[in-house]
């Protein structure tokens, strides 16, 4: 089974303007003596409805016998998330630097998934078209060759620009950091997908989800914003939601 990823988000959890994080720009800008006033172009976002698939179902014909023994493990699920950056004022300012934050919570048993494996993981260089990526059996993303056997399972991008690096690898909380590179801004719809292991007594897994993007004066890297999403206009609920369960 190919699985494509998307151009655009196909269902938005919640999109707006993020807010200023007034505490850690004063932080950051100690040495300033005033704070600059935070530019009229605020970053717009959208962060989408995270897509779920047991990862048996992949498998279009016998699942393989290597995820049947990982299987009598734990669960094992892909997750794919989605966010876009739109910034309006790109001849003046850019947004250098995003991150996607997915915080893995625990059930009232304190059971707790992990994200198992994550990707894109790091691209550093060059742009990568059609990139397709499968699993190796000790379930860990893998580039995929060329061809597939019709059984097989490969996740296909049509773009990846760098600068991207991925944190928590088996750790209950993992981010995606996006950054500029070449000159270019961050912006424009990204997708991040992760392998969750769920242990086999957890019945419902819930997520936390955050955005936060650096805004910087062209030509002025010493003028700069960080935005965070504004938990005053979400409701209290809506960026945290059910993954499996």
């Amino acid at each position: 089974m190919l699985l494509s990823t998307p151009e655009t988000i196909q269902h938005i959890l919640w999109q707006g303007q993020l807010e200023l994080d007034s505490e850690e720009i004063k932080e950051e800008n100690f040495r300033l003596i005033s704070l600059p006033s935070p530019p009229s172009y605020v970053p717009t976002v959208s962060i989408g409805q995270p897509e779920v698939w047991p990862l048996a179902e992949l498998y279009s014909g016998a699942i393989p016998s290597w995820l049947e023994v990982k299987q009598n493990e734990a669960q094992f699920f892909l997750v794919r998330f989605a966010c876009s950056l739109r910034n309006s004022g790109e001849d003046k300012f850019q947004i250098t630097q995003a991150k996607f934050s997915v915080d893995l919570l625990p059930d009232n048993q304190q059971n707790r998934a992990i994200a198992f494996d994550l990707y894109p993981l790091e691209i550093n260089q060059e742009i990568k078209r059609n990139c397709k990526v499968s699993l190796s059996p000790n379930i860990k993303f893998k580039e995929a060759q060329a061809s597939l056997g019709g059984t097989d399972f490969a996740l296909e991008y049509p773009e990846l620009q760098p600068t991207i690096i991925a944190t928590g690898v088996g750790e209950y909380k993992a981010d995606w950091e996006y950054r500029k590179a070449q000159g270019k801004g961050v912006q424009g719809s990204k997708f991040m997908h992760m392998i969750v292991k769920v242990p086999n007594n957890m019945q419902l897994v819930r997520t936390k989800l955050n955005l936060t993007a650096r805004l910087e004066q062209n030509g002025n890297p010493l003028v700069k914003w960080l935005f965070k999403t504004d938990i005053k206009k979400v409701p209290s609920d809506c960026l945290i939601v059910n993954l499996i369960g």
